[in-house]
């Protein structure tokens, strides 16, 4: 279910930033300088999480970095969503919010969303496949559920028009709690 937003975010970005006004180039300026080491997230090429995220791919992120936590997605989340909102000078229009979570159950991915003028930039979270797979790997498995493990997440961040948006009403009724 992770990959729902992602895949609807890349089925929507196929056409990215044509055209768009100078307010709009200076967020999405800003959106691609973010530096998310000082949210504690960990750049890396989106082809090192999925290979279709190759960097001739015509549907991929424009960023991915990666970062751990141990005490719940949405705090960490609200972090990150803090810092890349002080880096484009704007608070999300949708979010931060996150998949449903307990004080025992560990929220699956989190989301957020800017908007300037007709560019849209799209912060998508979630447990990456890896970490998964170790996890089930494990002797007895490890329940990916509990929030108290080290888990490593995905971030990447997509930047599109009108196409982007497209889809994501339905991201609107999986992410209902707010990250904080």
């Amino acid at each position: 279910m992770r990959r729902i937003v992602p895949i609807l975010g890349a089925l929507a970005a196929a056409t990215l930033l044509a055209g768009c006004s100078a307010d709009d180039q200076g967020a999405v300026d800003a959106a691609l300088a973010w530096d998310g080491a000082a949210a504690g997230v960990a750049e890396l090429q989106c082809a090192d999480l999925q290979t279709d995220w190759s960097e001739d791919a015509t549907t991929r992120p424009e960023r991915c970095w990666t970062f751990e936590e141990s005490d719940g997605l949405p705090g960490a989340f609200a972090a990150i969503t803090t810092s890349f909102s002080e880096a484009v000078g704007s608070e999300p229009t949708f979010g931060p919010s996150c998949a449903a979570w307990t004080e025992t159950q560990r929220s699956l991915g989190c989301q957020a969303r800017w908007t300037v003028g007709d560019t849209t930039a799209l912060l998508t979270s979630g447990l990456t496949l890896e970490w998964l797979g170790s996890m089930v790997e494990e002797d007895p498995a490890a329940d990916i559920l509990d929030p108290t493990l080290t888990a490593t997440h995905e971030l990447t961040l997509w930047i599109g028009g009108e196409e982007l948006e497209e889809g994501l009403d339905q991201a609107e009724l999986f992410y209902t709690d707010p990250a904080a």
